[in-house]
């Protein structure tokens, strides 16, 4: 500790959450449980929801627009839902919320008081766009398939720390401030994918095993020419799918990456599973 007075807030995400590779959607379920350590009571909390940056009439693409950028806008980001929010429930009570474009508002249906704890309940769309300007969460083609990256793609508390209280910053293209905790996350896709994502995966036989990791191995390749098209290793049969199960511990963020084309190397660092793709 810096000082025997300081705290930081714990938090522990659980999400599940189905990928539509024809809507190019997310669909999820996220519990949070969030620890108070600070010396005060809250009676509200702030969520950034990151996605909503980057559609028509945010406040990113005014500051765009008052700097003479024209950026190119995807279907979604045209028709305005970026990360959507459908419910919230707090110790399963509905609340109150208030929504300024990336940053929503959620009223406790009882203080928070010092060394105590709560759980959110959400129901959340987050939307992936072709061409569009999400930044790291893209969607691309890749060999007939599409290629997708979850970067800053849930529901995330707001920092409350000591110094200023709630960082309740509008997205504006800068980097991201988050509490540490733990992630428990489901990743539900279409069975071609290879999925990797923040943590270490729990389900590997399940998801990945023995055959198929030595199949995906990325030795047996070495030879193929540089951009020819990949091997179908997994055949795409629609309404086939599988659900990839990650933890992660004392991180800041959870982030994905997921493609049917994606061949697989291993290293290990002081017991460290490192992963290559």
């Amino acid at each position: 500790k810096p000082d025997a007075a300081y705290w930081q807030q714990d938090v522990h995400y659980t999400i599940n959450a189905r990928i539509d590779e024809e809507k190019h959607t997310i669909t999820a379920t996220e519990r949070l449980d969030y620890w108070n350590n600070s010396p005060d009571t809250l009676h509200f909390v702030y969520f950034h929801l990151w996605q909503n940056a980057f559609v028509k009439g945010s406040y990113l693409r005014e500051l765009e627009k008052a700097n003479k950028q024209k950026p190119r806008l995807g279907q979604y980001e045209e028709q305005g839902p970026g990360c959507v929010v459908e419910e919230i429930t707090v110790n399963g009570q509905n609340v109150e919320m208030a929504l300024d474009n990336t940053i929503l508002k959620v009223y406790l249906p009882k203080p928070l008081l010092p060394g105590a704890k709560t759980s959110f309940d959400i129901r959340f769309t987050t939307y992936w766009d072709m061409g569009g300007t999400r930044r790291r969460m893209k969607m691309y083609d890749a060999w007939g398939f599409m290629h997708y990256n979850g970067v800053q793609w849930f529901p995330k508390i707001c920092v409350y720390d000591r110094k200023f209280g709630w960082d309740t910053y509008q997205h504006l293209n800068k980097e991201f401030y988050a509490d540490f905790g733990s992630y428990e996350v489901s990743l539900d896709f279409p069975s071609n994918y290879i999925v990797e994502a923040t943590g270490a995966l729990q389900n590997r036989k399940e998801v990945l095993p023995d055959d198929l990791r030595e199949k995906l191995d990325m030795k047996n390749f070495k030879n193929k020419k540089w951009n020819e098209a990949p091997s179908i290793i997994i055949p795409y049969k629609k309404g086939e799918r599988k659900i990839w199960k990650f933890k992660a511990d004392n991180v800041h963020d959870f982030a994905f990456t997921a493609d049917p084309s994606y061949r697989i190397a291993t290293e290990y660092w002081n017991g460290i599973e490192c992963v290559g793709i």
